[in-house]
C-alpha cells in the first residue's frame, strides 16, 4: 500500500527509483589505476628466450667481453624495462647461445649467396585471430621467418606492402629475387609496387 502511494505521488516504480539513486545520488566510484601501472607484467619466456638470442648477436657482432654483461648500469638500465631478468649471463654467453648464434651466422653466410624468394601465406588461427606466415624459399632450402599476428587488421594491399617493407629491412644481408603472396587480388591493388619503395 506504502509502495503505491509513493509510485502515485513519484511518478516512479520501486526500480526506477533505486535506479535513479545509484545514478544520481549515490557515491561515484573512485577512478582506479591499473594494477599494471604500478607493478609492471614479466615478460612472458618465448620474448625473453628471442630477447636473449638478439642480445647475444649483438653482443658477439660488437665483440664485447663476456665479463661486460654483468654490469651493474647494465642491469639497473634493464630493471626499468621489465622486472624479469632477461640479459643471459656470462656462462649463457660463452656457451649455449655462442654454438647458437654462430650456426646462424654459419647459416646467414651461406644463404647470403643464393638468390631467395619471400613467400606470405595469410590464414585465420583457430582462435579467429587473422595471421600470415612469412618463408623464405631457397633453390634447395625452406627457411621459415616468422608469424605475424594481425588482430582485426584486413590483409589487404596496403598492409601487406607496408609489412613485406619491414621483413625485406631485416633480409638486408639476402638477395631477394621475389616476393610471392596468397592473394591474386593483391597485384592489381598496386601490390608489385612494393619492389620499387623497398631498398
Amino acid at each position: 500500500m506504502k509502495c503505491e502511494k509513493v509510485t502515485h505521488t513519484s511518478g516512479k516504480t520501486p526500480v526506477e527509483r533505486i535506479r535513479y539513486h545509484f545514478s544520481n545520488k549515490g557515491t561515484k566510484r573512485l577512478k582506479l589505476r591499473l594494477i599494471t601501472s604500478v607493478f609492471r607484467p614479466a615478460l612472458k619466456p618465448g620474448k625473453v628466450r628471442e630477447f636473449k638470442v638478439k642480445f647475444a648477436m649483438w653482443f658477439y657482432s660488437t665483440a664485447l667481453v663476456f665479463h661486460k654483461v654483468e654490469h651493474q648500469t647494465l642491469s639497473a638500465a634493464m630493471q626499468l624495462l621489465t622486472p624479469s631478468s632477461v640479459t643471459p649471463t656470462r656462462q649463457q654467453l660463452a656457451g649455449p647461445y655462442l654454438t647458437l648464434v654462430m650456426t646462424r651466422f654459419q647459416l646467414m653466410l651461406k644463404l647470403s649467396e643464393k638468390l631467395s624468394t619471400v613467400a606470405t601465406n595469410a590464414w585465420t588461427h583457430i582462435n579467429d585471430q587473422a595471421v600470415i606466415n612469412y618463408v623464405l624459399l631457397f633453390e634447395d632450402l625452406t627457411v621459415f621467418l616468422e608469424t605475424v599476428y594481425t588482430g582485426s587488421t584486413s590483409h589487404d594491399a596496403v598492409f601487406l606492402a607496408d609489412d613485406l617493407s619491414r621483413v625485406l629491412v631485416k633480409l638486408r644481408f639476402l638477395t631477394v629475387a621475389a616476393v610471392v603472396t596468397d592473394k591474386h587480388r593483391h597485384k592489381s591493388d598496386g601490390l608489385d609496387e612494393d619492389a620499387t619503395r623497398t631498398p
